[in-house]
């Protein structure tokens, strides 16, 4: 029949009578069929589906409440909907289940001899369906079955009907339940897949034909059964939404090592890619990454480790990349230089306690290539090592400066202090050369070993006063003994590029040394205590010895940083300490016997000296010892690691196993005594340069990529400090733009430290990094 006979056939059948009322209107042409829906929805009285009837989303239709409709509303034609798709869905129920059956009833059922109304049922390729489900046809309503003429079509449609272990999936572009699959199926269908996920999968069979039925219920059996290869991982590893989600992506994709790279937006796998930006994935994205690792037997390191893994563990995956290596040490070189990269980028992962324990059954320098020094932990530990070497052998010239050039690599902070180069020095380097040894060894010594005299050094107010009347800035750092000036001038030298030169002095603090015998500064010159605090108490939660010196290198680093800052205004910048302090002094004062206190002396400092009661100097003052006046008190002050007598605790409770914090001061020994006075000294005037524009974000391909920035003014000089990748610093044919190329970037962000023109600018910018992990199909790291 063509639509004009059945629009006719309809016409006509409103004037005859019938006890069956339903007329079925097989389809096989998609195309005739949404034409014929456009006729009837205009000839019919009603237009109705048969999801109006679902009581609930997921739940089939009740045909009684169609049959109370038309018993009701007598005399209307009307349009019914989604029949067919109800038998699709619905063929074991009515087939099978006797009880269960609503068709068959619904088309068999009597109405009055009078009644007029009709009910059309347009279905499309389901006349099989229907036969199977009516079983014999009652000869009388054999004439109701019409059958639409349309063109032979060669399209083929797929269903895919998933059980609701799907329901959680986001990407299906799924129908989600029965009562919006009647209403959707017909736009959804368009010659490809369409998708239904329903709790009555059961009801529904599997079927092939030119509209093919596929019914997933377990989507890890199904996976199984198209990729056999998926059956060496337990389902129970991961859960049922991770295996329908990589179900549904493989409708998608060719394979599952397709499906894996999308996810984190790869064209091949990296182990180092992957691994370095591990907590920029989503949990999807990391069970897939896994998955891959199950399916191949990686050679590298980082695969190893992941193939080992249970799901449960991935998100302590930087901390097996970490802690794993030791079983490997021997057997696979290679890998610990891979591990060493990828430990490198990884800037929020550190060893453990227990691998660090495994550690101290290698030797010095082996412990030193499986560390980065890229976490706190590890350079704590790596002091910890050097102490190690030192102890067992290590103090004499030469082991000490391999032990110097075995750390420069990974932690050239504390190389950069452990050197006491004689031009910095002077006549002091081999004395601080033996203090800085016996420092990180802890250990108490007897005395201190000979040093040239003090009285060769000049003051620090003589050298200080030449500047008075100057264009100059001091900077006072509590407790910054000459200790530090290989240090601090180390990093002095990373950050002046051409803006400024350094010069260097040598000089005595007052005595005793003590930070009220040593006020010289005055309200316009800055001060900074946190060194001295430090190195008294440690940290408020550490107070571990060997964390504390990490925190003295860094709190260091931060002043020098900090008083350069002040050459933006002032020519000069005069950088010195109040005085500063003797880590031996306070082993020694838990180890040696106190010195009994001179009659009416007050001891003071932990004993480092002590102020007496009269003018009178007693008799017996030892050599060890030191007179001065201050203010007119009288005092003995130590010049070596004797005290006082004084109750305390200078590092009670220290030994070879539990080092704690403490250090003092007051007494006459280099480290207490000798403080030094560096000279900032401006070499031009400064331009103030701004950022004008800079790009707010970075695409990055393999850990590369670029940004530009332009400034205020002409810029002849340009460096760019990262510390989470290398840049390299590019003018263009405008002065004032750079590009700023990146490689070996890691992290979501970007921090950047800029010397203009060989000045240091106080501004940083933060630059968001968009990685090659990026959104894919699941999220992955950034878009």
């Amino acid at each position: 029949m063509t639509i004009e006979e059945i629009l006719k056939k309809i016409d006509e059948e409103r004037h005859i009578k019938s006890r069956y009322p339903l007329r079925v209107i097989f389809c096989e042409d998609f195309t005739a069929y949404q034409n014929l829906i456009t006729q009837l929805t205009t000839s019919c009285d009603k237009t109705i589906c048969i999801g109006d009837f679902c009581a609930a989303d997921d739940v089939h239709p009740r045909f009684r409440k169609i049959e109370r409709l038309i018993e009701k509303d007598p005399g209307n034609q009307i349009l019914l909907l989604s029949v067919g798709e109800y038998l699709r869905i619905a063929v074991k129920r009515e087939c099978e289940v006797t009880e269960n059956a609503q068709f068959e009833p619904f088309w068999s059922k009597q109405y009055s001899v009078d009644s007029n109304t009709r009910v059309y049922l347009p279905m499309f390729l389901c006349k099989e369906l229907f036969y199977r489900v009516v079983g014999e046809v009652n000869e009388r309503q054999k004439i109701y079955l019409w059958e639409l003429d349309g063109n032979k079509s060669s399209t083929n449609y797929r269903l895919l009907v998933y059980s609701n272990r799907f329901a959680n999936i986001n990407n299906m572009n799924a129908v989600d339940g029965l009562k919006k699959w009647f209403y959707e199926w017909a736009n959804r269908l368009s010659g490809g897949d369409v998708t239904l996920i329903t709790s009555q999968y059961k009801d529904c069979e599997e079927s092939f034909g030119r509209l093919s039925v596929v019914v997933v219920e377990n989507p890890y059996d199904y996976l199984c059964k198209e990729h056999p290869e998926i059956s060496i991982i337990s389902e129970n590893l991961l859960d049922a939404d991770t295996w329908a989600t990589l179900y549904s992506d493989l409708q998608k994709f060719d394979s599952i090592e397709d499906v894996v790279l999308n996810s984190v937006n790869l064209q091949q796998f990296d182990s180092s890619v992957i691994a370095t930006h591990w907590d920029g994935l989503n949990v999807l994205s990391r069970s897939y990454v896994w998955i891959w690792y199950q399916l191949n037997t990686p050679t590298d390191y980082v695969g190893t480790i992941m193939h080992k893994l249970v799901p449960a563990e991935l998100n302590n995956l930087g901390n097996h990349i970490a802690n794993d290596i030791l079983p490997y040490v021997d057997s696979k070189p290679d890998w610990v230089k891979e591990r060493r990269a990828i430990m490198t980028s990884m800037k929020n992962t550190a060893p453990s306690i227990k691998f660090f324990g495994e550690l101290d059954k290698y030797v010095p320098k082996q412990v030193f290539e499986l560390l980065t020094g890229t976490s706190q932990e590890e350079r704590v530990y790596i002091i910890k090592t050097v102490c190690r070497w030192l102890r067992t052998g290590g103090d004499i010239s030469d082991s000490y400066m391999e032990i110097i050039e075995s750390v420069r690599n990974i932690y050239p902070e504390l190389s950069w202090y452990m050197e006491t180069p004689e031009d910095i020095y002077g006549s002091y380097s081999n004395y601080f050369t033996w203090y800085k040894k016996k420092k990180i060894i802890n250990r108490p010594v007897d005395q201190p070993i000979k040093h040239p005299d003090y009285e060769a050094l000049d003051s620090r107010y003589s050298v200080m006063k030449k500047y008075q009347g100057k264009d100059s800035q001091s900077f006072w750092i509590d407790g910054m003994g000459i200790e530090w000036l290989s240090l601090a001038l180390a990093i002095l030298d990373r950050i002046k590029g051409n803006s400024f030169e350094v010069s260097t002095n040598i000089v005595a603090a007052r005595i005793p040394t003590e930070t009220a015998y040593n006020h010289q500064w005055t309200d316009a010159d800055e001060k900074r205590d946190r060194l001295d605090k430090l190195s008294h108490r440690g940290m408020p939660d550490d107070k571990d010895y060997f964390s504390c010196i990490f925190n003295q290198i860094c709190i260091i680093e931060e002043l020098m940083r900090e008083a350069v800052t002040y050459l933006d205004d002032h020519e000069n910048v005069i950088i010195t300490g109040d005085h500063g302090s003797s880590r031996l002094a306070a082993l020694a004062f838990h180890e040696k016997p106190y010195t009994f206190l001179p009659d009416g002396a007050t001891a003071m400092a932990f004993g480092r000296f002590c102020k007496l009661g009269s003018s009178e100097v007693p008799e017996g003052i030892l050599e060890n010892m030191e007179q001065c006046i201050f203010d007119e008190d009288t005092y003995i002050v130590m010049k070596d690691y004797n005290h006082f007598k004084q109750t305390g605790n200078a590092a009670g409770g220290n030994n070879d196993e539990n080092a704690i914090v403490g250090e003092l001061h007051g007494g006459l020994t280099p480290e207490e005594s000798i403080v030094p006075l560096i000279v900032l000294h401006r070499k031009n005037k400064p331009v103030q340069i701004k950022i004008e524009n800079i790009d707010k974000s970075i695409k990055t391909k393999g850990g590369k990529g670029k940004i530009i920035v332009t400034f205020s003014q002409d810029v002849h000089s340009l460096n760019v400090e990262t510390f989470s990748g290398k840049c390299d610093e590019i003018p263009t044919e405008d002065p004032k733009i750079w590009t700023l190329c990146f490689e070996s970037i890691t992290g979501a962000e970007l921090s950047l430290q800029f010397t203009v023109n060989g000045r240091l600018m106080s501004e940083k910018k933060t630059i968001k990094v968009k990685t090659p992990l990026g959104s894919g199909m699941k999220g992955g790291l950034l878009p």
